[in-house]
């Protein structure tokens, strides 16, 4: 019982450091340098209960939206398509959850999947909100061919225009991944060798 306690601390503390970087990074302008879909990986991974694992995550997620909303000019709480973004990372934590051995291949293959479904969902609550916005100021048309702008833009080499974010959050996903899973890891490995 105390040695799953203590995974759980573990496990915690990794997630807040996580969503820390989130903040970090929007403050120093390094946007989608956040590890998302890493840190719904790990948690659904390693924490043992499911409610934990959801509440961790989506708590870690809402506790920096609360920060970017009250302590910076970035909007914290932004409409609906941060529904399909608390929604993706829900996802992607149950994704995590499936994960039966921890091994670098395994984290690789969930990591890219997991990027995979954040960029997917998140976009597509994009282009939901476009489709609510005023068709005058509307960045995407609310049909087909606008969803399929709206992917085609978020992908860093399709124009001069678009963004490096999804280039950005695999990057991070991929890095914060093996950090944070050889982090707990080698944390849990000095942890049971000092209790013997």
């Amino acid at each position: 019982m105390k040695n799953n306690n203590h995974s759980l601390l573990l496990a915690v503390l990794l997630i807040i450091a996580a969503a820390a970087l989130r903040v970090v990074n929007a403050e120093m302008h390094l946007y989608a340098l956040a590890p998302i879909a890493a840190l719904g990986i790990f948690a659904g991974a390693t924490i043992r209960n499911r409610s934990n694992a959801f509440i961790v995550t989506l708590a870690a997620q809402f506790l920096s939206d609360c920060y970017f909303q009250f302590f910076t000019n970035t909007p914290g709480f932004y409409g609906i398509s941060q529904l399909f973004n608390y929604g993706a990372m829900a996802l992607v934590t149950f994704i995590g959850m499936q994960m039966q051995t921890r091994k670098a291949l395994s984290v690789l293959g969930y990591t890219l999947s997991g990027s995979l479904v954040f960029f997917v969902l998140s976009n597509f609550g994009v282009w939901i909100h476009e489709c609510f916005a005023n068709p005058a100021t509307r960045m995407y048309s609310a049909d087909l061919s606008g969803l399929a702008q709206t992917f085609l833009m978020a992908l860093p080499f399709y124009t001069p225009t678009g963004t490096n974010l999804f280039f950005n959050a695999l990057v991070s996903d991929l890095f914060c991944s093996g950090v944070l899973f050889g982090a707990f890891a080698l944390l849990q490995k000095r942890a049971s060798v000092k209790s013997i």
